[in-house]
């Protein structure tokens, strides 16, 4: 009769994709779920390469599905689930997430884990893997994080900082017909308000001089030039860079019509003449006179 009457559990496969880079700390973030939700009933999950992602599959209970689609979704991960009623399950969990962050969400008490809970071992994975973001989370006393464990993350955040910005590089450069993830994550950087908070300028100037560099030498890339030059967001010394580099394409004998078409259609002069004004100390005689020349330039084509 016990057998008969026995409820079997059943379950549903779900799945999710992440960024090769966060994949150490997606398996430390399962770590803490079986460690704190004990009546979870989760199987092994399984991991698989798609190009610079990781597709993440494994099978949950289907009364438990609801709860772990959201705290994924909590955490920034995607979930791929595409039949009807998972489509719902998501939608749901996207515009809860997208409430409690206008209502200030910091992440810990939303996803109901302790906030003691961050490890050495975590931050060694969150490093490893140039999750940065996370690392300035721990470092803040708000966290309510153990002293050791705070110190630990200031410590860690330039070097993961410096993590992010060489695997996202690196990643530009193996494959640079498919970059389009890895220089964005660059400008990311290049334009991160929590750096610029923590004056972390020359991992940002690092950071935008990379993909500035690779705009230059890729010709798909080449019309983001004028972009960084125009994002108020990034260091002046990066939009002044950018301009400098664009002015040598514009006027060498490789330059292409198309882009100087977009140069004196779209080159924010005015945000330009505001930026070399700070920066121009930094810059050698020869470099602000090529900028000057792209300025008249530009002048000169939107005055016919």
């Amino acid at each position: 009769m016990l057998l008969r009457n026995a409820k079997l559990t059943k379950y549903k496969t779900l799945a999710a994709i992440c960024d090769k880079e966060e994949l150490d700390s997606v398996k430390e973030l399962f770590k803490i779920f079986k460690d704190k939700l004990t009546n979870l009933k989760i199987g092994a999950q399984k991991y698989g390469d798609l190009k610079n992602k990781i597709i993440i599959t494994f099978r949950i209970a289907e009364d438990q599905f609801n709860l772990m689609v959201q705290k994924l979704i909590y955490n920034n991960i995607k979930v791929i689930n595409n039949d009807e009623g998972s489509l719902k399950i998501i939608h749901e969990a996207k515009a809860e997430f997208t409430r409690m962050q206008k209502r200030g969400y910091q992440g810990w008490n939303d996803v109901k884990i302790d906030k003691n809970i961050i490890t050495t071992e975590m931050l060694n994975g969150w490093a490893a893997s140039g999750n940065f973001r996370n690392i300035i989370m721990a470092s803040k006393d708000v966290t309510g994080q153990k002293k050791e464990i705070i110190e630990k993350a200031k410590q860690l955040i330039t070097p993961t900082i410096e993590k992010a910005i060489n695997t996202a590089h690196k990643e530009a450069i193996d494959a640079p017909l498919d970059a389009s993830k890895a220089l964005t994550r660059l400008l990311n950087i290049a334009s991160d308000p929590s750096l610029k908070a923590m004056n972390k300028n020359d991992q940002i100037k690092i950071a935008g001089g990379f993909a500035i560099d690779f705009c230059v030498k890729h010709k798909k890339f080449r019309p983001q030039l004028i972009a960084i030059c125009n994002n108020s967001q990034i260091h002046y010394f990066t939009n002044i860079q950018a301009a400098i580099k664009l002015a040598k394409y514009i006027f060498s004998e490789d330059r292409e019509k198309e882009i100087v078409d977009l140069t004196a259609k779209q080159l924010n002069i005015k945000w330009l003449n505001i930026a070399v004004e700070i920066v121009s100390n930094n810059f050698s005689y020869e470099e602000i006179k090529i900028f000057n020349e792209l300025i008249d330039f530009v002048k000169g084509k939107r005055a016919y």
